[in-house]
């Protein structure tokens, strides 16, 4: 469907979302000598910039909106995602100006509590695991409304456990 051979794998990663895996790949072939190269290049480059275009416009959208929460994870996700494209100049210095924000911070530490909770989950002793089902208790009553609390929510739904 017009993709050159030397790009297959960057059309890959392409086409499972690994933009950042095609970065190099795709800059290197934008400047090719060869027209069919550099115009398959073009097409996935294209299309890896309207997607990150539209993933940073959302986040705009929830930041003006004051979803903090929403904006932070939309930015970074783009930061780490599209890593090696051209993304906007002021990424980080927002990222960081969202990283102080009240809601940020209560949603990132949740998600440290959840994530040991997990782990503890997953433990090789009985004491443990029910030690991380016990935290996962703790974060769905006490932090319900996090991202976190949901997640902790789901577990213990999923587990079958009263």
């Amino acid at each position: 469907e017009g993709i050159p051979a030397g790009l297959k794998t960057a059309w890959f990663h392409v086409e499972f979302g690994n933009f950042a895996m095609a970065a190099s790949v795709l800059k290197k072939a934008s400047n090719s000598r060869k027209t069919e190269t550099k115009q398959g290049a073009r097409k996935l480059l294209d299309y890896v910039g309207e997607k990150m275009t539209k993933q940073i416009e959302a986040a705009k959208t929830a930041e003006t909106d004051g979803k903090a929460w929403q904006a932070y994870r939309g930015y970074s996700d783009a930061a780490v995602r599209y890593k090696g494209y051209e993304l906007p100049k002021d990424i980080t210095a927002t990222i960081n100006k969202l990283k102080g924000s009240a809601d940020v911070k209560k949603e990132v530490a949740a998600l440290r509590i959840l994530g040991a909770a997990k782990r503890r989950l997953y433990g090789k002793s009985v004491s443990a695991r029910k030690s991380g089902f016990r935290a996962l208790e703790r974060l769905a009553d006490q932090q319900s409304e996090t991202q976190a609390g949901q997640e902790a929510l789901r577990l213990i739904k999923s587990l079958g456990m009263p």
